[in-house]
């Protein structure tokens, strides 16, 4: 329910500080993750019904219902936001650069939410992604010669995000889990395929309960 819709009213305080001793906290908040897979889904289930355009158009309709379902935190407003501006400039077949998309996102943000500023979802989401942006690449030219592409992309992505946030949670919470670089990598995937079955799950269940 967690990693579903951001509630963690079900876990206890030993499970959340162990997520958190793990440099895991992240995968606990709802993220552009929650929403990439929402469109996936939408657009594996619905493109035999739509055309491109439409399609487009559906996924941001289906990932919007996802975002009134579980409550618009900072940090799905920002991908929803992005995911609405590539669709857009798609559809107007305008090419687009993910730097620029992410600095009109954090224009439109503060504009829609100014509150949101204040908030440390706000703030991790969006160093998080410029850290990818801006360092990712370079982590994976420099650990290419030796560790495999299979690898090197989620930990170059994985290293960019860490060293980006790195002091905002620093400040905040007096510590930083460098071992989260390595755990993330390992988890990240499964956790992937465990939301796409847990929320294909959801809709078996409501047409099958038993």
């Amino acid at each position: 329910l967690a990693l579903l819709s951001g509630n963690k009213d079900f876990l206890d305080s030993l499970e959340i500080e162990a997520f958190r001793n793990a440099g895991l906290s992240h995968v606990l908040a709802l993220s552009g993750m929650h929403l990439s897979i929402i469109g996936f889904l939408s657009a594996f289930f619905a493109s035999f019904l739509f055309k491109r355009k439409i399609l487009k158009i559906f996924i941001v309709l289906a990932c919007f219902c996802f975002l009134v379902f579980v409550g618009a935190s900072p940090s799905l407003i920002r991908a929803f936001i992005m995911l609405s501006i590539i669709a857009i400039a798609k559809i107007m077949y305008v090419k687009v650069n993910l730097l620029g998309v992410l600095a009109l996102s954090f224009s439109f943000h503060l504009l829609l939410f100014p509150e949101d500023a204040f908030t440390l979802s706000f703030l991790l989401s969006y160093s998080a992604l410029f850290g990818i942006l801006m360092f990712s690449n370079i982590f994976i030219n420099f650990f290419n010669p030796f560790v495999p592409d299979a690898l090197n992309s989620s930990l170059s992505t994985s290293l960019a995000a860490t060293f980006s946030t790195l002091p905002i949670v620093a400040v905040v919470f007096k510590r930083v889990c460098f071992i989260g670089v390595a755990s993330t990598c390992i988890i990240s995937p499964l956790i992937s395929i465990f939301l796409v079955f847990g929320i294909i799950s959801i809709f078996i269940s409501l047409f099958a309960p038993l």
